[in-house]
């Protein structure tokens, strides 16, 4: 019999200086996109979705590959695919990203929250970083600010 794995991700990470870039038309071309690249590593992304700065993922990992490497080529090829269809455009991605793990008992709960971005960020004075500063304190996680500033 071989390895088993089941290992969920929340991923998050912003645009480049958390600039409002996300218009409908990249987000969702970006998704797809995301899905895409992911089934290409042995992942599945089960949500995806964010706001103009930021996106959020809920990923079913590959043991065989790093998260690092699977965000770091989702970045990657997001940025080529959008840069290049809008000549205009200066799309990036911010270097760094958190990665918090999901038991599987809670993947519906941040599937519908990944799902309610909007509505939830609308309804709550809510940023990115401070949504990322609630995360990683439920994670009894601290964050070095010198990598989001």
């Amino acid at each position: 019999m071989g390895s088993l794995s089941s290992v969920y991700l929340h991923i998050v990470f912003s645009t480049k200086n958390r600039e409002p870039i996300l218009t409908y038309d990249i987000k969702d071309e970006i998704i797809s996109l995301f899905h895409t690249v992911a089934s290409s590593h042995g992942c599945i992304v089960l949500a995806c979705n964010g706001m103009p700065d930021h996106i959020h993922l809920l990923v079913k990992t590959n043991m065989q590959k790093s998260i690092s490497d699977i965000v770091k080529e989702i970045k990657r090829l997001s940025s080529l695919k959008i840069n290049a269809k809008y000549k205009d455009s200066v799309f990036y991605w911010q270097h760094h990203f958190a990665a918090f793990s999901v038991s599987h008992s809670l993947v519906p709960k941040v599937i519908n929250y990944i799902k309610n971005q909007e509505s939830h960020h609308l309804n709550t004075p809510v940023t990115y970083l401070s949504e990322l500063e609630d995360f990683a304190k439920h994670a009894n996680e601290t964050i070095d600010w010198d990598f989001y500033e």
